[in-house]
């Protein structure tokens, strides 16, 4: 499933931090999560299990960090 960038800033939203202190968390520079968030690069597993991480210290436990998949239109009977 592909990254959903609008959860860094959900994340960033809801947790009262800002993209600087999120980057400290995950152990990277600033600059990473911008390109998260702007450029919708796909992180690795390991970033993303890292953000479930930082979320649950937060106490956020029902952040999405992957697009949910499209509804297909075709019924099956």
């Amino acid at each position: 499933m592909p990254f959903n960038p609008s959860s860094i800033d959900e994340l960033c939203r809801r947790a009262s931090i800002n993209q600087k202190d999120l980057a400290e968390k995950l152990g990277t520079k600033q600059p990473a999560i911008s390109r998260l968030y702007s450029e919708g690069a796909s992180p690795n597993a390991r970033t993303i299990d890292k953000l479930y991480k930082v979320a649950a210290s937060y106490g956020i436990f029902d952040i999405n960090f992957y697009m949910p998949p499209k509804q297909n239109s075709l019924e099956f009977c």
